[in-house]
């Protein structure tokens, strides 16, 4: 149910897994939609938002959200497992404008924003 937005100071761009690919979603330097009230995200070079299409869980009506929560969860723990092999800096973040991140990536009513991390070098 997790997709993975990439937003970097080109652009916004939808991760396909399948193809190993960038869609991209909206030109221009969106990252003070994930930044929220947190300055250092904006000089991030990329940042992760973890979206959940929470109609893809079908009907589990109470637990829609507490398991859109835990799936991110997971994505997000392989994102900063993965930044700490390959050198890069990372903090998992639920901070972010939601309101500008669902206009600006197009999401649909069933579309949640739910984690972010943004991905640099870490600091000298």
């Amino acid at each position: 149910d997790i997709d993975i937005y990439v937003i970097m100071i080109e652009g916004a761009y939808l991760y396909d897994a399948k193809a190993n690919s960038l869609q991209p979603i909206a030109k221009g330097d969106h990252r003070a939609a994930v930044a929220g009230s947190q300055d250092f995200v904006k000089s991030a070079p990329v940042s992760l938002v973890l979206v959940s299409d929470l109609s893809r869980f079908g009907n589990i009506a109470d637990h829609t959200k507490l398991m859109a929560a835990v799936d991110a969860g997971i994505v997000c723990q392989n994102i900063n497992i993965f930044c700490a092999a390959t050198g890069l800096a990372t903090v998992p973040r639920a901070t972010m404008d939601q309101a500008a991140l669902k206009r600006i990536l197009k999401l649909t009513d069933s579309q949640l924003p739910i984690m972010n991390n943004p991905v640099g070098y870490p600091r000298e």
